[in-house]
């Protein structure tokens, strides 16, 4: 879940912190001034005297790759971000805590992104992200992004703090002006669909999620220590029904033709090597209406192999490992 910090005493609090305790995983984000002390206790906060204005960054907590680095600043204008910068981490010794990124001005600093995850609460996890609108206002309607070259962009740090939660998405380009693009993923039929919008086509995608890297239907895509990178047109959408955890090579998938009775859809997955496969079928599609061929051809009357269902967590999805060669999955 991602939420702004909740009203104290209000019934969404109580039921977030509940979700948590009992092994909710949740970001939340923005000022804490109003947070009740029960709140502040579980994301282990306290709130000092509210900064503004320019600070240096504390902590390399950067997934992208760019061949001009990021700028070490951020400006923070209190206005247009819901006041100064006032939460901090309260007790930094806790063994449960782990703060990622920090901010000084002159002698003072404040901590803005952190993540706590306490062994009682089942496995919940909470990330704090303190947040920055990186823009000013130079007059007209709109507030104009803050110069990238110069400062750091603030919400870039709400999409890096996935990878605490098993989401890892990052955006190689050549430097930080290069415009960034949009991305959307959303679920149907089972199936994982991808969309988005690129300004700039010079730049790369790179996934890696916590039940593979995504490898998209009619695509191939280089594996780069565990994740896929795509270079997308500039509009475009995408299925995507196989993810893979294999640290290196060119794997792609595409349809073929059925071409046999009582199977709709038949997926080629090639440049696999000891890989783990994942796949997530039509909806409705149960274990004895999924089949799986290694390095077969037709008619598949061999190369059979043997599969399990993967965890239910992600829905209905089966997985086969150490994979090397091409893969064959219809149902």
């Amino acid at each position: 879940m991602l939420t702004i910090v909740p009203d104290a005493g209000s019934n969404f609090e109580k039921e977030l912190v509940s979700f948590i305790k009992k092994g909710g995983q949740v970001i939340i984000y923005g000022p804490a001034d109003h947070a009740s002390e029960e709140l502040l206790s579980l994301l282990n906060l306290e709130n000092k005297s509210p900064l503004k204005g320019e600070f240096k960054i504390i902590g390399d907590y950067v997934i992208d790759e760019l061949k001009k680095t990021y700028p070490d600043k951020i400006r923070h204008t209190s206005l247009f971000s819901g006041g100064g910068i006032s939460a901090t981490v309260k007790n930094k010794s806790d063994h449960y805590t782990r703060i990622l990124v920090k901010l000084t001005q002159a002698k003072d600093s404040r901590d803005i992104v952190w993540v706590r995850a306490n062994p009682e609460w089942s496995g919940g996890k909470v990330a704090y992200v303190r947040g920055t609108n990186s823009s000013h206002f130079e007059g007209g309607r709109l507030l104009k992004p803050d110069d990238p070259s110069m400062y750091f962009t603030g919400p870039t740090y709400l999409r890096y703090i996935l990878k605490e939660f098993g989401l890892e998405y990052a955006i190689d380009k050549n430097d930080p002006s290069i415009k960034s693009p949009v991305l959307s993923i959303s679920r149907s039929n089972n199936g994982y669909f991808f969309s988005g919008y690129v300004p700039n086509t010079t730049v790369k995608q790179r996934f890696k999620f916590s039940q593979g890297a995504p490898i998209m239907l009619g695509y191939d895509s280089e594996l780069k220590n565990g994740y896929t990178t795509y270079q997308f047109p500039t509009s475009w959408n995408r299925e995507c029904r196989v993810f893979v955890k294999q640290n290196r090579g060119i794997v792609s998938c595409k349809e073929l033709h059925s071409g046999e009775l009582g199977i709709s859809r038949r997926l080629q997955i090639s440049g696999l090597d000891n890989a783990t496969v994942r796949i997530f079928p039509d909806k409705g599609i149960t274990e004895d209406k999924i089949h799986f061929y290694l390095n077969a051809e037709y008619p598949w009357k061999e190369g059979q192999q043997t599969f399990k269902r993967g965890e239910r967590a992600y829905g209905n999805n089966y997985i086969i490992k150490g994979v090397t060669g091409i893969l064959v999955v219809s149902w």
